[in-house]
């Protein structure tokens, strides 16, 4: 005796179907947060290294400043005068009228404030 079965093919598939549909739900759903994982990740590292670069100009402006004050500290029993960068006192406002500016700098630069 033989016996056969049949069965439709959407009867067959429907099963696998259901199956393959909740895993695609479940597969984008997983790379939607890893994605995000992935952006607040690299969110926190940028700010981390923003205030890296913050922290080391602070650090390089403290030094300058320790160094300026260490070395009118060290020298404030001879006399002290303090210039900037360009050779300029920066607490006198008419340069061509200081006398210290007089006697150190020549004419050209007496009178130019940068």
């Amino acid at each position: 005796m033989i016996v056969t079965v049949s069965r439709e093919r959407a009867d067959i598939l429907r099963h696998w179907d259901d199956e393959w549909t909740a895993s695609v739900i479940e597969f984008a759903f997983f790379t939607g947060t890893a994605l995000t994982l992935a952006y607040l990740v690299l969110c926190a590292l940028k700010r981390q290294q923003f205030a890296a670069m913050r922290l080391r100009r602070s650090e390089a402006r403290l030094k300058r400043q320790t160094s300026l004050l260490q070395s009118t500290l060290e020298n404030i029993g001879e006399g002290l005068s303090v210039f900037d960068r360009q050779g300029l006192s920066p607490g006198t406002h008419d340069f061509a009228n200081c006398s210290i500016c007089r006697l150190i700098l020549p004419p050209a630069r007496r009178c130019v404030r940068s």
